[in-house]
């Protein structure tokens, strides 16, 4: 949250986090300003809130991009940076190289993956009523531009139902 923070007080013109902030799920006002969302997270994470930002469930994204340092520094918080290693991906925001298709023998085309500069972020709170979970947003094709994406959950559970 502290990384997130720091990003979303980079200079407005090129602030991704704060253009891209989303309430993915959940109503309360407070959500919707990123500044009073991750000052409150971060202080709550260093036990220095204890009420929480919003009740019940809620989930928020972002996308970190166009700020080499604060990407640089998201990606490095992670347990693995980069593109996981099953990929044959090149450094983050190096330019795709030729790799040769997973299972060796060189049989078949090349490959080309890399890491896009950008990390988009999900976060959020499932508290309350356990009865009905958080519902997930229906099935749906994100509008950007790739060629595939990879997920790494940090904390908590997902069940798929």
């Amino acid at each position: 949250m502290n990384l997130l923070k720091e990003a979303s007080q980079a200079s407005a013109g090129e602030n991704s986090v704060l253009k891209t902030w989303h309430v993915e799920h959940g109503t309360a006002a407070s959500l919707r300003s990123p500044s009073q969302t991750l000052s409150h997270l971060s202080a709550r994470l260093q036990g220095g809130e204890t009420t929480l930002l919003a009740d019940g469930r809620w989930y928020l994204s972002c996308v970190v991009q166009h700020d080499a340092h604060a990407l640089a520094k998201v990606l490095g918080a992670l347990p693995m940076a980069g593109a996981p290693a099953c990929l044959p991906a090149s450094a983050p925001g190096a330019a795709a190289g030729k790799r040769k298709r997973a299972g060796g023998g060189g049989a078949g085309p090349d490959v080309r993956c890399s890491h896009a500069e950008a990390v988009w972020v999900f976060f959020g709170q499932n508290c309350g009523d356990e009865s009905g979970g958080m519902r997930g947003r229906p099935e749906h094709n994100d509008d950007i531009s790739h060629s595939g994406t990879w997920h790494m959950q940090l904390s908590g559970a997902k069940v798929q139902s």
